[in-house]
């Protein structure tokens, strides 16, 4: 699906190096040296691979090519790329996460559930960091070039300090889990777990989202979600969020978690959809989509970034294999 027309020969280059711009930094508590990995969010060999075909699965990727400007498409992932991230070094990434790598999950165990929804908040800052870097970079490129003066407000400027206003307000957020990490609060972090019967595996990611509208202290709501295909016949969905923010989160996900019918299944694929960026899916799956499901699907990704469409009615999104 296309975005925008036609990118200028002349600025393409430095548009492409933009959006190859990559962060490499360990973000685990304290400071670290140590060179970051291509670290998983979601772990390949239990919830990635089992939804590969040919070592590969399908994740929402933007393109660029000149001629064609900037597009958004399902795109083939090799499992060793997908999901990965910089922000890891090797031995932080083995000790912090070694209770949900090296064990199965206990969906009752506060400290693993900690830790998934904890390598969420890992994942997003390095995200949001990456964005901010990006988005900078361009407005200092339109410094160098006059069409901004540096001195005085514009929009591209407007942007590149959003951008860094969000990724400093991630890093805070980030701090807050440190703490309860070092000192093993992890009940400090309440949890919804809800499993979905399926035919077969289909989908898998994580991240973490924000319901800009609803306020908590000096910020905002926080969720943090992990949609997990434990086997081909169950996929696991968990929303993690502060304990302060309880009451709160509880009514933001009242859709879905009010009753267990086909539409609140209909609903919790558009919460995925809406706040999980980082997903991949078996390809077979999304092949098997209508063209108008597959439009629909990638429109309200598209959507999604700038606001929450979850007061939307939508058709079908549908991302699990359900009986029928």
């Amino acid at each position: 699906m296309q975005l925008l027309g036609p990118i200028p020969e002349r600025e393409f280059p430095e548009f492409h190096n933009l959006m190859r711009l990559k962060i490499a930094r360990c973000l685990a508590p304290g400071e670290c040296s140590e060179s970051a990995i291509a670290a998983h969010s979601v772990q390949k060999s239990r919830y990635i691979k089992p939804l590969a075909e040919n070592g590969h699965v399908l994740s929402v990727k933007l393109d660029a090519t000149p001629r064609e400007g900037l597009s958004i498409d399902m795109r083939s992932v090799g499992v060793n790329q997908a999901t990965t991230f910089t922000g890891l070094c090797a031995t932080h990434d083995d000790a912090i996460f070694a209770p949900i790598e090296k064990r199965d999950i206990d969906f009752t165990s506060p400290e693993q559930l900690f830790l998934l929804a904890y390598r969420c908040a890992l994942s997003e800052l390095h995200e949001q960091m990456e964005s901010a870097s990006r988005v900078q970079g361009a407005y200092s490129s339109r410094v160098r070039r006059g069409f901004d003066s540096g001195n005085e407000p514009s929009y591209a400027g407007m942007q590149a300090t959003h951008r860094i206003v969000l990724a400093y307000e991630a890093y805070q957020y980030k701090c807050t889990l440190d703490a309860m990490l070092e000192s093993r609060r992890f009940k400090a972090v309440r949890h919804q777990v809800l499993r979905v019967p399926t035919t077969i595996a289909t989908v898998a990611g994580n991240a973490v989202y924000s319901v800009d509208d609803v306020d908590v202290g000096d910020s905002w709501l926080r969720m943090h979600l992990n949609v997990l295909p434990v086997s081909q016949r169950e996929t696991v969905v968990v929303f993690s969020y502060l304990r302060e923010a309880s009451k709160k989160a509880l009514r933001h996900l009242a859709p879905v978690l009010s009753t267990r019918d086909a539409g609140s299944r209909a609903k919790l694929s558009q919460f995925i959809v809406d706040g999980c960026g980082n997903t991949v899916f078996r390809p077979s799956f999304v092949h098997g989509w209508s063209a108008a499901k597959r439009t629909a699907v990638l429109e309200y990704f598209h959507d999604s970034v700038w606001a929450p469409q979850l007061d939307r009615e939508v058709g079908d999104l549908g991302v699990f294999a359900l009986d029928a």
